[in-house]
């Protein structure tokens, strides 16, 4: 045989074989599984189709094995079809055959659903040191709802962070709100969060009284400690009269009276969560609350205070402060203030918040008075100031307004449907501007016009420059009575 010939044969059948032969098929192992479906809630026969992802994407062997540990509560077919049969609870396993990963999901059955209707928290409120911990806890209501799952939130995680079973880290100093939100409705509870560095807080006072007068109180189970300025000191022990309120509050109430030996300047130091601080009438001529977050009520009412600092005292919500020598009073950090009594002082600017209730400040020094942001307020008082205008007409919940001896040329209460008592003598208002008034009010009166009158009564226009000219027989033709 020719020798050409035969290379050739051998080279074609070598060629034939090498196309025949198949390539070889790359195998990625699975690395992992996870569970793509929340943790779920069914009824009594209904059906789900779980979902399960195999790890990586472009693993070779995607099959995966279903199982149920219960199934008298559910049961799980081949293509992770959930059933539920009867309530209870069972955990469903999903299983990658390579390399034997597994995933599993918490099933609930339940035989109706019971819709959330509310929240609480345990705590409303909570003191923590920087690096404490706290576990809130949340009631759901009613309790036998069929969703309690709850997310924990904060809106400020420099100070306090949570996580999502509800614990509670203190990070820095300041001040956190805590928000518990229901997966079901969406209803939503909060804890106000004071983080300090100090174990306790502290509050100064400067007095020139040879006999001092106080009432505080602490959380039960706490402590107090006061420095009179003298080398002596006193604890709760040393209280002239202690009484406890137990819930809603939960508080120790101690009173303290202390009497110098001579009448000079003494400085007096309270150690303690102090919440409540009655401290009127003491010749103060200084108060420091700064150091105190916990506060939540301030009375230091008919003392000698030039200033006083209330911005860190963001729980407060009653401040007395009346018959003091105070030129300005902020209150704008104060979100949670309902009643603020700052009457005769020397104020000349005054900030509301619209959490207030209850504002008096007459007898200051306000030529202007903006309480438009306070949608809250029932009774206002700002009488004996030097008002040339005042609107209340975003003051809806307003009953009671005393705005006498002011400079007021206008009032108008017409938005003011539950005023119920108003004292405007001694302005500028004309005949005009009182009949405007008498066109506009919405509830029957007793209309007083004279000087001799006998209280109570709904409405006085004595002094004013209209008094005498008003038409009386607007308020007249709607029923009221007349006292002249």
């Amino acid at each position: 045989m020719n020798s050409r010939f035969l290379y050739i044969v051998v080279a074609a059948s070598l060629l034939v074989a090498a196309c025949n032969e198949e390539p070889q098929e790359v195998v990625v192992p699975v690395s992992g599984i996870t569970f793509n479906s929340p943790p779920a809630i069914l009824l009594v026969g209904e059906t789900l189709t779980l979902d399960a992802a195999v790890e990586p994407d472009e693993a070779t062997n995607q099959t995966v094995t279903w199982h149920s540990d219960n199934e008298a509560v559910a049961t799980v077919n081949p293509a992770g079809e959930l059933t539920a049969v009867a309530p209870g609870t069972a955990t469903i396993t999903v299983s990658a055959d390579d390399g034997k990963f597994m995933a599993t999901c918490t099933v609930t059955v339940e035989t109706e659903v019971i819709p959330v209707a509310g929240i609480t928290l345990i705590s409303s409120s909570a003191i923590l040191l920087v690096g404490e911990t706290l576990t809130l806890e949340a009631a759901i209501e009613p309790a036998e709802a069929t969703n309690k799952i709850v997310t924990w939130s904060t809106n400020n995680d420099q100070v306090a962070t949570i996580n999502s079973t509800g614990e509670l880290t203190a990070i820095a100093p300041g001040f956190a709100t805590i928000t518990a939100t229901t997966d079901d409705g969406k209803f939503a509870a909060t804890c106000m969060v004071t983080v300090t560095l100090a174990e306790a807080g502290i509050i100064t006072m400067t007095t020139q009284a040879s006999e001092v007068a106080f009432t505080i109180s602490i959380p039960l189970g706490g402590d107090v400690i006061i420095n009179w300025g003298d080398g002596k000191e006193s604890n709760m022990n040393n209280a002239n009269y202690t009484f406890v309120n137990y819930p809603p509050d939960g508080q120790l109430y101690l009173s303290f009276y202390y009497n110098y030996l001579h009448a000079l300047e003494h400085s007096i130091t309270i150690t303690g969560h102090v919440v409540y601080l009655s401290c009127g009438s003491n010749q103060l001529t200084s108060l420091d609350v700064s150091n105190n977050p916990a506060l939540t009520y301030l009375s230091c009412d008919n003392n000698q205070l030039t200033s006083l600092d209330v911005s860190y005292n963001t729980a407060l919500t009653l401040l007395d402060c009346h018959g003091n020598l105070l030129t300005t009073i902020d209150v704008s950090s104060n979100t949670e203030l309902i009643s603020l009594y700052c009457y005769l002082n020397q104020i000349t600017n005054l900030n509301v918040n619209h959490t207030l209730m209850y504002l008096s400040c007459g007898h200051n020094q306000l030529a202007t008075l903006d309480v438009s942001g306070a949608t809250a307020l029932i009774a206002l008082d700002c009488n004996d100031n030097q008002l040339t205008t005042l609107d209340v007409s975003g003051n809806t919940n307003l009953c009671h307004l005393r705005c006498y001896n002011n400079l007021l040329t206008t009032l108008n209460v017409s938005s003011d449907g539950k005023l119920a008592y108003l004292y405007c003598n001694h302005n500028q208002l004309t005949a005009s501007a009182l009949n405007n008034l008498f066109r506009n009010l919405n509830t029957s009166y007793e209309l007083v016009i004279g000087p001799r009158y006998t209280p109570p009564f709904r409405i006085s226009i004595i002094e004013n420059p209209g008094t005498n000219d008003c038409d009386i027989n607007i308020v007249e033709e709607k029923g009221w009575r007349v006292n002249r």
